[in-house]
């Protein structure tokens, strides 16, 4: 394998990092003066990719089924082991923290009506005070027309007067001549 792509199959790792290393003989970047470092961070498929590698497997050690099918079967066994830990429904504690839950959640429930309540005497209360001011403006309103009205009426009559003196001004040149 030259050296390039050794490179290649290294760059396809995810955390790999390829570092020199002086062969015995004293020359530098020869292919088995290479040396691979993997900081392996979590679990990543390599022997796809490290099968190219000379003796590729022997970095891994102790990674045999074996050891991997009990590793499996102590997290089954732990997991389980927490699981059966988990108190009872009749243990006390746990009444006593469902008990508790529930009155928090009753709590609740009373802020919450009577915040319902006081939204509703709110908005009662804006109704009310809309009708009083549209009853307010209904009022302006007939006292305002009621006094154009009267305006009106007065500017008539005022004319009806102005007219009947016009007139009598009229008929007084008239009887003069």
């Amino acid at each position: 394998m030259e050296l390039w792509e050794l490179c290649i199959v290294l760059s396809r790792c995810k955390p790999a990092l390829l570092y020199w290393m002086w062969s015995p003989d004293g020359k530098r970047g020869t292919a088995p003066a290479v040396s691979v470092s993997l900081a392996l961070r979590g679990p990543i498929a390599t022997d796809h990719v490290l099968h190219h590698l000379p003796r590729a497997k022997t970095i891994f050690k102790g990674n045999k089924f074996g050891e991997r099918q009990s590793t499996s079967a102590d997290a089954k066994r732990a997991v389980l082991a927490k699981f059966q830990q988990r108190p009872s429904p009749d243990d006390p504690e746990v009444q006593a923290r469902a008990a508790e839950r529930k009155a928090i959640a009753e709590a609740r429930e009373a802020r919450l009506a009577e915040r319902r309540v006081e939204r509703e005497a709110e908005a009662a209360r804006q109704a009310a005070e809309r009708e009083a001011a549209a009853a307010a403006e209904a009022v302006r309103r007939k006292e305002e027309e009621a006094q154009a009205l009267e305006a009106a009426r007065a500017e008539a009559l005022l004319k009806l007067e102005q007219k009947a003196a016009r007139d009598a001004r009229y008929a007084a040149r008239k009887a003069r001549r």
